[in-house]
């Protein structure tokens, strides 16, 4: 590793900034340049950035799944309870509407349910065992 002796003079007046991929890490790779007391010269940066841009992806799927959640399961367990509370009110003549409106929601709560759990199981959290079927 090379040390800069030299002190700089004027702060970084060009900056250039590129992200390459080398198999499966990510490098972002500086170019500065900078005016010191022996002239002008450059500096060069070379970082790898491959855990933090899965930090940042981990971190968007895990806002992106706790919205669809929340935007999701909330409206549909709302439904579904003003539907139960609406049961026993109802003439006879519109149960099976309410029926449908029941197997409807309980359906897109499940389906909310099952993409949690794909979600969990894909990020390991969710146990699992092997068994003889």
């Amino acid at each position: 590793m090379m040390q800069c002796t030299q002190e700089v003079t004027n702060t970084v007046f060009s900056n250039k900034t590129n992200r390459y991929q080398s198999g499966k890490r990510n490098f972002e790779i500086m170019i500065s340049r900078v005016n010191t007391f022996g002239g002008n010269n450059s500096m060069i940066v070379f970082k790898d950035i491959s855990d933090a841009l899965e930090v940042e992806k981990l971190t968007h799927t895990k806002r992106l799944t706790s919205t669809i959640t929340h935007e999701l399961r909330t409206p549909a367990n709302s439904i579904n309870g003003m539907l139960l509370l609406m049961k026993p009110a109802i003439p006879e003549s519109l149960f099976t509407y309410l029926n449908v409106a029941e197997i409807s929601t309980n359906m897109l709560i499940n389906l909310i349910n099952d993409y949690l759990d794909f979600y969990k199981f894909s990020i390991r959290k969710i146990n699992t065992t092997k068994s003889k079927i």
